[in-house]
């Protein structure tokens, strides 16, 4: 069974690899042949940046089985980070097709906001609260008795 999961992983993860490879090469074509992009770019980016995350963050965590044993608190998370997630890449999108003009900065700051958020979404998910233990200052009344002596 654990072999089985393997291919799967492996294949899910090549097509993502092709998709993005598609993507860059379009882009790149774009980019030689000095064609004005128009709409089109933007859909054919857009198109295989959703596959992308399609793959990735629902297709592959459902095909594994990652699901399972989750409860309904780290589902919502995940749900959360998902969306998150397809926001981030929109903005990517939007800083890519408009890096031309002065707006595409807000589409790399779309970008980086949501990669920190979906940071903490997936620690939620996994059950993490390891940053709850840190906030907590119990670790510093102890260290004080022992300036005291």
């Amino acid at each position: 069974m654990e072999k089985d999961n393997t291919k799967i992983v492996l294949a899910i993860n090549t097509a993502a690899i092709l998709v993005l490879a598609a993507a860059v090469g379009y882009m790149v074509y774009m980019l030689v042949t000095h064609k004005n992009p128009g709409i089109w770019f933007a859909v054919v980016l857009s198109v295989c940046v959703f596959l992308f995350w399609l793959l990735m963050d629902v297709i592959k965590p459902m095909v594994t089985g990652e699901f399972v044993g989750k409860t309904a608190e780290q589902m919502k998370a995940y749900k959360v980070y998902c969306v998150v997630g397809l926001v981030g890449y929109a903005g990517l999108v939007w800083f890519a097709v408009s890096a031309a003009n002065s707006t595409g900065i807000y589409g790399a700051v779309a970008f980086a906001v949501a990669t920190m958020i979906k940071r903490r979404l997936l620690d939620d998910y996994n059950g993490n609260t390891d940053e709850a233990a840190e906030d907590e200052p119990d670790t510093e009344t102890e260290d004080s008795d022992h300036d005291e002596e």
